[in-house]
């Protein structure tokens, strides 16, 4: 079997004894292909329309390869489901803002009241706090514009607490960790969640299809409820998708749905994960791998 170029199969292809297909040219499709015995034989380009890509098991003898095959996974989709894991990370589109004062369990910083709308500070988001190299994740429980300070909430128990040292803030993010619930046919080896939150790493060069459903927790929720879509690569760290949610509790607390379908081109290696700024009440992701 002799395979040049960039091929997709969309159907299975069993090939036994006394043929030896040369498959050149373009061919689209998904699944097996199994070969053996293979001598003679030629399938050329005017029957496999460019691209090679096989996502499914390739199982031959005999078997020669000119090009490039992408994707050879047996995995096709993942179906998770929102698992509260307590994770956090700084919000990628902010930077450290400086702590001016730290006085009975006040957080005074300059010009508070002058941050420009996409920096401003509401109750209820976390901050991630540092001093040199030490980081510490606070909920913000009350800001006072006129005076130009915040004050933080405990992590554990909610009461405020005050951190001293710490010299610089900026917003932080929940990580996002959407399980298969140990269902077989829900898994990916390309989704990896060992983190205690969800990782997709992208296979193979193509446009991928993503499916969000999720509604908040509004406990503590003043501003827009936002769900992030970041990209990392060997190159870039970025949101390539944002999506938002005015906190409006439909009841107990809890917001409405979100729902997201939507399209992205990736390539191989690439790495996304999910952040929202206020906790999830529950969620579910489908992408097809």
């Amino acid at each position: 079997m002799y395979i040049k170029g960039k091929t997709n199969f969309i159907k299975n292809i069993n090939v036994y004894s006394d043929f030896n297909p040369f498959i050149y040219g373009n061919g689209i499709g998904i699944y097996n292909i199994n070969a053996n015995n293979i001598i003679s034989g030629t399938i050329s380009n005017n029957i496999l329309p460019n691209d090679i890509t096989i996502s499914g098991t390739l199982t031959a003898s005999n078997l020669n390869i000119n090009g490039e095959i992408i994707n050879i996974n047996n995995n096709t989709s993942f179906i998770g489901t929102y698992l509260y894991i307590f994770n956090f990370i700084e919000n990628n589109n902010f930077t450290y803002k400086s702590i001016s004062n730290i006085d009975d369990n006040k957080f005074y910083v300059n010009n508070l009241n002058n941050f420009d709308i996409s920096n401003k500070l509401y109750k209820g988001e976390f901050l991630k706090l540092k001093y040199n190299d030490n980081t510490y994740y606070r909920r913000i429980k009350e800001i006072n514009y006129t005076d130009n300070y915040f004050t933080l909430y405990d992590i554990i128990n909610e009461a405020t607490v005050n951190i001293d040292n710490y010299t610089e803030f900026r917003k932080a993010n929940y990580l996002i960790m959407f399980n298969d619930n140990n269902d077989n046919d829900n898994k990916s080896d390309n989704v990896i969640n060992t983190n205690n939150y969800t990782e997709v790493k992208i296979p193979s060069d193509r446009i991928y299809n993503f499916n969000i459903n999720v509604n908040f927790d509004l406990t503590y929720a003043t501003d827009y409820c936002r769900l992030y879509v970041k990209l990392q690569n060997s190159t870039n760290t970025k949101y390539i998708r944002t999506f938002y949610l005015e906190p409006i509790s439909m009841f107990d607390n809890v917001s409405s749905s979100l729902n997201a379908s939507f399209k992205l081109k990736l390539n191989k290696n690439d790495i996304i994960t999910f952040e929202s700024n206020h906790k999830l009440n529950e969620g579910y992701l489908d992408i097809d791998l």
